[in-house]
This record gives structure tokens, C-alpha cells and sequence, in this order.
């Protein structure tokens, strides 16, 4: 047996104190090893790296559909412009005025409307003139009968020989 006297010279000279006998006493939770710690750590971060993945998944699949909605969206803006130039090329009183043309309109030098509300004929009505026939389509105008060209509010009286 050992004494203090071995480890510490500032007990007085005629003390000896005896050291107590330690026993290991049995844990009341038996200890993991370390490898069993070590699987524990690794399935925690195998774990985190899945969910991890999995979250990175779902977002860059969110981009993708983002970003093909987005290009749909300009495809259809582009299209919109493309027929809003269309009907304002078409709107153009000489684009009309041919087109008018083309369906055997023939133009009046005087002209007569009717009110759809009222039944009231304002102006002359009169025999409109052809033009010379400068095509087939124009020979074919010519041929049509004559008729009315409804508008939203008003008649016109359309002629043809």
C-alpha cells in the first residue's frame, strides 16, 4: 500500500494517511461500443444527405418547369404582338379598300346608310359603278348580286350589276 506521503509533502511528518481500495462497479446502462456509435453517426449523415438530395430534386425540377412555363408565356406574347400587327395592317383603310375589292365590293360614289335602331334611310341611295375588270377575281365581283354591308349600327346599300 502506498501512503499520501509518497505524493505530497505538506502533511506533517508523523501522519500516514492509507488510500481507500476502489473497486469498479457495474453500469446501470450497458455502454456502446465504439463501432456501434460509429453506424449510429454514419446512418444520421447518410440520412441528412438524402433529404438533402431529395430537397435539391424537388427545386431544380421546380426551376425546369419554371422556367418552360416562362418560355410558353413568351412564345404566347409573341404571337399576340404578331396578330395585333396583323389586324392593324388589316385595319389600314387601302388594305380594306382591297379587300373590299376582292369579296366584288364595288365603291359608291354616294352613299346611303340605315339605322338599324330607327329603320331610317339617311342619304341617296343610287346604282354604284363598276370599275373596268382589271382580273378574273374582278370579273367575278362583278357577277354578284347586290346586297347589304351590315356594321354594327348601320346598313349600307351595296350594288352590283
Amino acid at each position: 500500500m502506498s501512503t499520501l506521503r509518497d505524493f505530497s509533502p505538506a502533511l506533517p511528518l508523523g501522519i500516514e494517511v492509507t488510500k481507500p481500495q476502489l473497486h469498479a462497479v457495474e453500469p446501470i446502462f450497458p455502454r456502446l461500443s465504439n463501432r456501434a456509435f460509429y453506424v449510429a453517426i454514419a446512418l444520421f449523415m447518410g440520412f441528412g444527405v438524402c433529404v438533402n438530395v431529395f430537397i435539391n430534386l424537388q427545386l431544380s425540377q421546380g426551376s425546369f418547369v419554371e422556367s418552360a412555363v416562362a418560355s410558353e408565356l413568351r412564345v404566347a406574347q409573341i404571337q399576340v404582338e404578331s396578330l395585333q400587327q396583323q389586324i392593324t395592317q388589316n385595319a389600314a383603310s387601302s388594305r380594306l379598300r382591297e379587300l373590299a375589292r376582292e369579296l366584288g365590293m364595288v365603291e359608291m360614289k354616294t352613299s346611303a346608310f340605315l339605322s338599324l335602331k330607327t329603320g331610317k334611310v339617311s342619304g341617296t341611295p343610287s346604282k354604284a359603278q363598276p370599275e373596268a375588270p382589271n382580273s378574273v377575281q374582278d370579273k367575278k365581283a362583278d357577277s354578284r348580286p347586290a346586297g347589304w354591308l351590315l356594321t354594327n349600327d348601320a346598313a349600307v346599300l351595296v350594288s352590283g350589276e
